[in-house]
């Protein structure tokens, strides 16, 4: 009798373990596209610290925002998530989730978007072929 509810509670732990588990975010962010660029590398500092930590530690809801959205962060596992910038929405499809930032966070994390995508050369040209961001001119 022991036996069986100590096997019980046993069960019970790792059932509540695994359970608890599963709704855990464990987000890991590796590169960044815009649109049809290529990816770039999202290398580690504050803006890496800072989408981790939106993505892992913010509330999800258990629902696919329809957004179109302009980047696509990679994972660690390979696993990509979407996000609309106009928006501040990051779509998972994979686990039929979204989640809507704050407008601060939403302003802070396109700037280190954009950023992070002009210093791989991907520009975001102004009505005078010039990058809002760099400056870079593009050249005829």
């Amino acid at each position: 009798m022991k036996k069986l509810l100590a096997l019980c509670l046993i069960l019970i732990v790792l059932s509540t373990c695994l359970l608890t588990s599963c709704s855990v975010n464990n987000y890991k962010p590796i590169s960044l596209k815009y649109q049809n660029s290529d990816y770039a590398p999202y290398t580690d500092g504050e803006p890496k610290s800072f989408l981790v930590d939106l993505l892992n530690n913010s509330k999800w809801h258990n629902d696919v925002a329809k957004c179109d959205c302009d980047y696509t962060v990679m994972m660690k596992n390979q696993r990509e998530i979407s996000y609309h910038s106009e928006s501040g929405t990051f779509i998972d499809y994979d686990f039929g989730k979204s989640l809507t930032l704050r407008e601060e966070d939403r302003v802070k994390l396109n700037d280190y978007f954009t950023v992070i995508m002009c210093e791989s050369n991907v520009h975001f040209f102004d009505e005078n072929h010039r990058c809002t961001i760099c400056g870079f001119e593009m050249t005829e």
